[in-house]
């Protein structure tokens, strides 16, 4: 089972607006955390922050080659930090053995400065760049903290990187110039 966006609220701030765009997604600055709260105890079970996003040219390969090119236009490297709380099952009406929360490039796509959506994020190329030491994990498990990075293969220069791993409305921040 998968934790979703829309079994609490993103976690709130008193008396603050929430903001999202046309896709139904919740609008965060980079450093700004997202996540998934019990309404009853506003404490969070789930949360994700976006706290760098790099467009780069290329990256080095985990396979020790040479530098690898984007099949698209940039590499988008987000550096991410997230944490699924050991209950975290119970709060999404399940139970721990069940849930995780996916950070595969699939869990993700791009809006760009038009506002044009792109879920096409993955490459071979991305998936190659950076040592799995670098890397987020590909799933979060209840109890589980991760700090690492997550490379996308995108064509907009500049836009807004989205996290939606059940297509429901999730959350968004911005990259590029």
């Amino acid at each position: 089972m998968q934790a979703s966006a829309d079994t609490a609220m993103a976690t709130p701030t008193p008396d603050a607006s929430v903001t999202t765009d046309r896709f139904g997604n919740i609008q965060k600055q980079l450093g700004e955390e997202a996540g998934l709260v019990d309404e009853k105890t506003n404490e969070s079970y789930f949360t994700f922050e976006v706290v760098t996003a790099r467009l780069l040219d290329s990256c080095p390969s985990r396979m020790g080659g040479p530098e690898l090119r984007p099949t698209r236009s940039h590499f988008l490297v987000l550096e991410v930090k997230t944490e699924l709380k050991k209950q975290a099952g119970e709060k999404a009406g399940g139970s721990s053995e069940e849930l995780f929360m996916p950070l595969v490039t699939e869990a993700f796509s791009v809006i760009d400065a038009d506002g044009r959506g792109d879920g096409d994020v993955s490459s071979d190329k991305a998936w190659e760049c950076y040592e799995d030491s670098e890397l987020a994990p590909s799933f979060l498990n209840p109890g589980e903290k991760a700090m690492g990075n997550i490379v996308l293969d995108v064509a907009a220069p500049k836009g807004r990187v989205v996290y939606d791993p059940e297509g429901k409305g999730g959350w968004s921040w911005p990259f590029g110039g």
